[in-house]
């Protein structure tokens, strides 16, 4: 368990933590995919049309430097 969750799944990108309220964190191994900015703005014209299933939505990216 990391210090704000619990470590639900991980993969070449990096590990996903689920922080409870439908919500996860991913951090990434090594930098965020070069898209994000793009990704980030799909997703969130996805959620302003209230579909009947979930959708990912991307609040939050933080830069924290190198961690290896």
């Amino acid at each position: 368990m990391g210090p704000d969750g619990l470590r639900i799944g991980a993969g070449v990108e990096g590990v996903v933590y689920g922080l409870g309220g439908g919500r996860v964190a991913k951090v990434w191994n090594g930098r965020p995919p070069a898209g994000l900015a793009l990704t980030r703005r799909v997703y969130a014209d996805l959620a302003r049309h209230h579909l009947p299933f979930a959708t990912p939505e991307i609040f939050e990216v933080e830069d924290h430097g190198a961690s290896w």
